[in-house]
């Protein structure tokens, strides 16, 4: 069954979130040990731990990637407890889905994520811990993302973060060779 475990810009505060995007390269085997395997999708908005776990999903399997995540990164497993969401099941595969899509990203509709999503996945065939279900998954992923960004308004926006703050900045100031400050 798969579980997720995410922490990101709902859930977490920015300074946990850039803590825990530079977990070790090797996270992913370490939550792949006693698991069928791991993906984790970490950036400055958002850390995911894409754990294929044995049988039926239980509050071990997450107290224990809560634990592994808490040694590797230094951050008190209370801590990522209370500033975390799980998914299991179905629904993983509906958060990824909007996760690769940028459906879940501070500006909706980005297009960035689609290339860390697919990153995540080359990382951990890398290192070795994906498993089938969780390459079906990423694949589908961004199978779902291209056509978000295909055949939607939102996909053509061509949105980032970077490009919203530029749009603001330009609606506020009307002559930027007299700004002095940006």
């Amino acid at each position: 069954m798969l579980l997720c475990v995410t922490a990101n810009h709902k859930t977490a505060p920015f300074d946990l979130l850039e803590r825990l995007s530079r977990t070790p390269d090797d996270l992913a085997g370490s939550l792949s040990e006693g698991s069928k395997g791991a993906v984790v999708l970490a950036t400055c908005n958002r850390f995911e731990a894409y754990v294929d776990v044995d049988g039926t999903a239980d509050e071990s399997d997450v107290a224990r990637i809560l634990n592994t995540v808490s040694e590797r990164s230094g951050i008190p497993a209370d801590t990522l407890n209370a500033s975390s969401a799980v998914h299991s099941g179905a629904r993983v595969v509906e958060h990824l889905f909007a996760v690769a899509s940028g459906l879940e990203s501070v500006v909706s509709g980005e297009g960035e994520i689609a290339g860390q999503v697919r990153r995540a996945l080359t990382s951990a065939r890398t290192h070795g811990t994906t498993s089938p279900e969780l390459e079906r998954l990423f694949q589908r992923a961004s199978e779902a993302q291209r056509k978000v960004k295909n055949d939607t308004a939102l996909g053509r926006a061509g949105r980032s973060l970077v490009r919203l703050a530029l749009e603001l900045a330009d609606s506020r100031i009307a002559d930027w060779s007299a700004a002095r400050v940006l």
